[in-house]
């Protein structure tokens, strides 16, 4: 199992921590989700983080104002191989909000990454 932390870096949540969340994760506005942000731009289940075998993978959640990570525009994205390591990850959305995550859920990039 997967532990990931975010942070939230700016917006009206800004400053909380959320330690050691299991995947799957579900980060959006209404109750019910691992993450719940006050961010009226962000969908009410806007993107999932989730473990696919030794994969780490985000999912915008058909989204209205879509989702970002480290500025680019993604749908699906796979973030980080476990037996990589990388830079920490900064997911952004059309809103006021952005959540940075700690390690493990880096992006994974070649020649570091393997292709499998």
């Amino acid at each position: 199992m997967v532990l990931v932390t975010f942070r939230i870096l700016d917006g009206a949540d800004q400053g909380r921590v959320f330690n050691d969340l299991p995947t799957p994760i579900t980060i959006g506005r209404e109750e019910g989700n691992s993450i719940q942000l006050n961010d009226e731009r962000v969908s009410r289940f806007h993107v999932k983080i989730q473990e696919d075998q030794d994969k780490i993978i985000l999912t915008d959640l058909e989204s209205t104002n879509g989702t970002k990570v480290n500025g680019d525009e993604i749908r699906l994205r796979i973030l980080r191989f476990r037996k990589c390591s990388g830079p920490i990850s900064i997911l952004s959305w059309a809103g006021r909000t952005t959540l940075r995550s700690a390690p493990p859920c880096a992006p994974c990039t070649p020649p570091t990454c393997p292709t499998r």
